[in-house]
């Protein structure tokens, strides 16, 4: 609530003005803002946002994370907008966990990332079991300490890292 909103309301409960009292005190503003100060005053503060409870990760989710974006199957819009991202590390090394991180706020205000790209995004995700804006507490550490996936034939391998491993360095469970 601004201080102006608190005079009027002041003004307009305690000391039962009329709204043409009360915009006059308030330095001649209309009748209509007074009474839409008063109305903004009395309106109860926002609830704060509550965090999204978040399911413990599956095995593929874990390994998905460390997907480069590349092999998504995204959009030529959708792709080409996170492909020219301004990342904070190179592009080729990005990948779908660091997507994870990013809440939809994000793509807000975006140039050629609207409502249908965003959807796209999420429904892309939601498939491999992830969504935007997820807490992966442990991420930096596994980003910065090289774990790779990478294709051995047919099986993943992650250098040194196994999922329950992973999970536990996430925060993602107890390790039992």
């Amino acid at each position: 609530m601004t201080a102006r909103q608190r005079e009027a309301v002041r003004l307009r409960i305690i000391e039962g003005l009329t709204y043409r009292e009360v915009g006059h005190r308030l330095g001649g503003v209309t009748v209509e803002r007074a009474r839409q100060l008063v109305k903004a005053g009395l309106k109860p503060p926002p609830a704060p946002p509550q965090p999204i409870p978040q399911a413990p990760l599956t095995d593929d989710a874990v390994w998905a994370l460390f997907l480069s974006i590349d092999e998504l199957e995204l959009s030529v819009r959708v792709y080409n907008r996170l492909r020219t991202w301004d990342w904070s590390m190179p592009r080729e090394s990005v990948c779908v966990g660091d997507l994870a991180l990013l809440t939809v706020n994000s793509f807000r205000g975006v140039r050629n990332f609207g409502k249908k790209s965003l959807d796209e995004l999420q429904q892309t995700l939601a498939r491999l079991d992830l969504r935007l804006g997820m807490t992966l507490p442990g991420w930096a550490l596994l980003r910065r300490s090289g774990a790779r996936l990478r294709w051995d034939g047919k099986e993943r391998v992650l250098a040194l890292y196994d999922p329950s491993a992973i999970k536990v360095l996430l925060g993602l469970n107890d390790g039992t």
